[in-house]
């Protein structure tokens, strides 16, 4: 049966690409996107937040909408968070709550996008709010047609109009009284802001949709310039898929200010000046982010993840004749090899399968009699070395400075250690060997890291 059909605002409204789950209160706005988008067959489900904020009211909300989708026969889900009223920022946490839990009814279902019921006045209140905050353009636009399977299907329409469209169809809905309460910034905005704005210039509320749409026009021609612009200067970090490399030369161009936060923004809000003054920084400074820390590095900026790998710390019984498999990534020479493994076993062979007596990547080691037992962890300030072939002593901090190890990868560098606490390391992996598990002569025993896989 094909149940479209004609309205009075025909070309008002953009429907979706795909049937969509949509994000319902069961006020006037959501219930005439469930009734417009049921009609054109593009509903595929219903998602509503019971946040129990206005007692008895909050669960008739819930009813209305799950007997509307039972009579539409369309399937329904709700969740129930409590949240209380006096709670902090609470229309923010109610955001949050709600758009993480349609995400996740989204991907349950199998569906490919889900839809809000804003309208133009919703993006005029957005954009006089975040003009106030000092957003850039994306802010004052924030509120798009459709953006990474969201869509927003009424946003060209008014209140008024769709009032008028659920009068003329006969549609029922719900009335919200906390839209009233002046508690709300965007409650404040709407009930006492704009009509002064009405008052004082009646053509107002269409001037500045018209704004927020030529706006959002610019702001497209800037993204696509901006990544025109922006192209080159951040990389993949060889071997290490989770870094990025940002050029220096970034900092040269006439626009470096648009170009950094546009290139930084998917990862967090870098202010460029702070990344300016960090280019003149020493090796291993960084501005460091809850999620991403961007770190000043021999040749370029890095972009790397804030939360350190956890490595687990493996003991090594030498006195035991078995064979252990030993999984880390190490630095190689100038790249970082980000997934490797050994398997770490007894041999009477000094020589490898090549004739070698190894690297420093498959070496041979020979520990002395007394030492009973190695560590595999990640190392720490205070560990030490004899390098081979070396007098003395090293830090191990010194060794991995003189490998020109980037700063941002030397938390995750494993060692084979003679002690769990800070003291001698016997081998880094990829980089030096220590002079007291050299092979010599009387040596009878060997123990050989052969690797499995890159």
């Amino acid at each position: 049966m094909n149940r479209k059909i004609k309205h009075p605002w025909e070309g008002r409204w953009t429907p979706p690409s795909v049937p969509v789950v949509v994000m319902a209160s069961g006020g006037l706005d959501s219930t005439a996107l469930l009734h417009l988008l049921y009609l054109e067959g593009l509903l595929k489900a219903i998602y509503h937040v019971n946040y129990g904020l206005r007692g008895e009211e909050s669960n008739e909300d819930e009813d209305f909408l799950r007997n509307w989708a039972v009579a539409h026969e369309i399937p329904f889900h709700v969740d129930r968070v409590y949240l209380e009223k006096k709670n902090a920022d609470l229309q923010n946490k109610a955001r949050i709550i709600r758009y993480q839990g349609v995400t996740s009814y989204m991907a349950s279902l199998g569906a490919q996008g889900y839809a809000t019921a804003h309208h133009s006045g919703d993006a005029i209140e957005t954009f006089l709010m975040n003009a106030a905050r000092g957003t850039g353009l994306d802010g004052l636009v924030s509120l798009a047609k459709e953006n990474n399977g969201l869509y927003r299907p009424l946003l060209l329409c008014t209140k008024e109009e769709l009032l008028l469209w659920a009068q003329h169809s006969g549609w029922n809905w719900r009335e919200d009284v906390s839209n009233q309460e002046l508690q709300y910034t965007r409650n404040r905005i709407r009930l006492k802001v704009l009509p002064v704005y009405t008052e004082a210039m009646p053509q107002a509320a269409q001037g500045l949709a018209k704004t927020v749409g030529h706006l959002r026009q610019l702001q497209h021609f800037v993204q696509q310039q901006l990544t025109i612009e922006s192209s080159g200067y951040l990389s993949e970090f060889p071997g290490y898929s989770l870094a990025k490399k940002l050029d220096w030369e970034i900092l040269n161009h006439p626009h470096a200010d648009l170009l950094l936060r546009f290139i930084l923004q998917p990862w967090d809000q870098f202010d460029p000046e702070a990344v300016r003054i960090l280019r003149t920084q020493q090796v291993g400074s960084r501005i460091e982010h809850a999620q991403w820390t961007l770190w000043s590095e021999r040749d370029s900026f890095v972009l790397a993840p804030t939360k350190e790998r956890e490595i687990e710390s493996i003991p090594i019984d030498l006195t035991e004749e078995k064979s252990w498999n030993l999984s880390a990534s190490y630095w190689s020479s100038d790249a970082w090899i980000d997934s490797a493994e050994w398997n770490f076993s007894l041999s009477q062979v000094a020589r490898l399968s090549d004739g070698s007596m190894g690297s420093v990547v498959q070496p041979v080691l020979a520990p002395a009699s007394s030492l009973c037992v190695l560590f595999w962890r990640p190392w720490t300030e205070g560990d030490w070395m004899t390098p081979l072939g070396m007098k003395g002593t090293k830090k191990v901090s010194d060794i991995l400075t003189d490998a020109k190890v980037p700063s941002f990868l030397r938390k995750n560098v494993v060692v084979l250690a003679v002690s769990q606490e800070p003291g001698e390391i016997v081998w880094i992996p990829g980089i030096k060997l220590g002079a007291s598990v050299a092979v010599s002569k009387g040596k009878v025993r060997f123990w050989k890291p052969t690797i499995l896989y890159l």
